[in-house]
C-alpha cells in the first residue's frame, strides 16, 4: 500500500534511528495495527458471510480468515481507546445472545465493545448506537477530548496538544470509514499530525536506507518541537503507534 509506506516515512524513522537498520517498504493483510490505516475491503459475520466492506461494525468484525478484531486493531484504537467501567457492560455477542461484563472495557466509535485484553466482545445492547462515520457526535466529542487529555498526561505534553493529536488521529479514522482514503488525504493528515510534509518523510526515508539517518532524525526533531516535547518522548510515541508495522518490516 503506497499510503502505508509514506505514512511509514515518518512512523518508522523512530525504528531507524533506534537501531540505525532500515525496512521494507509495504505491509498489509489481517491484523495490523497503527494508526487504523490498514483498512480492509471486505468484514465477515461469524457465520463467515461477508457483511461490509467500508468498515467493522457489531456482529460484522471478523476477517476473512476467521479471527475477530482486536482493540488495536480498531480505526478509532489511537484517537480514543480508553478503558471504563460500564457496571456491567451490557451488550449482545456475535450470535446475537444478551450478555453482561463486568470490568473495564472500551466502546469504539465503531460501536464494538472491548474488553481489556482486546478482545470484541461485541456491541453494547441498548438504543444509544450512533452514526460514527456521519460526524464528531457530541459522545465522541467528549472521547476524544478524554483521551487527548490521558495521552497527554501519559507522555508529559501539553493538554491542548493531546487533544488536537487525538483529534486529528480521529478525523483520519472517520476518512476510512466513508471512502478509499487519497494521497491528499495522507499528506493534509502527516502534515497536520506531524507538522511534515509527506514527500520530506519518502526521501528521508530513502536516504535512511541507504545508511545516511540524518534526515529522519532531523525530521523526528521537528515532529518533537511541533508537539512540544522531547525527541526521545516523540521517538516513544511513534515507536508505540507503529510497533506493528516495524515488527513486521524487521525494525525492532
Amino acid at each position: 500500500m503506497k499510503a502505508l509506506r509514506i505514512l511509514m516515512a515518518v512512523g518508522t524513522l523512530v525504528g531507524l534511528v533506534a537501531v540505525g537498520t532500515g525496512c521494507s517498504g509495504g505491509g498489509g493483510g489481517g491484523g495490523s495495527a497503527g494508526v487504523g490505516i490498514a483498512y480492509y475491503p471486505a468484514w465477515y459475520n461469524v457465520h463467515g458471510q461477508v457483511c461490509s466492506s467500508t468498515g467493522p461494525g457489531p456482529g460484522c468484525n471478523f476477517y476473512a480468515d476467521g479471527t475477530k478484531i482486536r482493540a488495536n486493531e480498531d480505526a478509532y484504537y489511537a484517537s480514543s481507546y480508553y478503558l471504563e467501567s460500564g457496571n456491567p457492560w451490557k451488550y449482545s455477542d456475535s450470535f446475537g445472545n444478551y450478555q453482561e461484563f463486568y470490568g473495564y472495557a472500551w466502546l469504539s466509535a465503531d460501536n464494538i465493545l472491548y474488553d481489556s485484553y482486546g478482545r470484541a466482545l461485541n456491541n453494547q445492547d441498548d438504543d444509544s448506537s450512533r452514526d460514527a462515520i456521519a460526524g464528531m457526535s457530541a459522545q465522541e466529542t467528549a472521547i476524544v477530548q478524554k483521551s487527548g487529555k490521558n495521552f497527554a498526561g501519559r507522555y508529559g505534553l501539553a493538554e491542548a496538544k493531546g487533544v488536537e493529536i487525538a483529534r486529528t488521529l480521529n478525523d483520519w479514522a472517520i476518512i476510512g470509514k466513508k471512502r478509499v482514503r487519497t494521497d491528499q488525504d495522507l499528506s493534509s493528515f502527516t502534515k497536520r499530525l506531524f507538522n511534515v510534509e509527506a514527500d520530506r518523510a519518502k526521501l528521508a526515508l530513502t536516504s535512511a536506507l541507504s545508511g545516511d539517518t540524518s534526515s529522519v532524525e532531523g525530521l523526528n526533531d521537528e515532529v518533537a518541537a511541533y508537539w512540544g516535547t522531547s525527541p526521545e518522548t516523540s521517538k516513544t510515541i511513534l515507536k508505540t503507534w507503529f510497533k506493528q508495522q516495524l515488527v513486521e518490516n524487521g525494525v525492532k
